[in-house]
């Protein structure tokens, strides 16, 4: 394999391990947005009471 040729594999071996990494980051990011969501409504569910 040439040069350039060995370069190409390695850029699309990192594309895809990047395309991986920011697929777990979205996953993550959602989840915990989920998370945050439904303790800040319940917190409003609480003033809204004491209102």
């Amino acid at each position: 394999m040439n040069k350039i040729e060995r370069l190409i594999d390695q850029l699309e071996l990192l594309e895809f391990l990047l395309e991986n990494r920011l697929n777990d980051e979205q996953d993550k990011f959602e989840e915990d947005f989920s998370k945050n969501s439904f303790r800040l409504l319940g917190k409003l569910e609480k003033i809204e009471n004491k209102l």
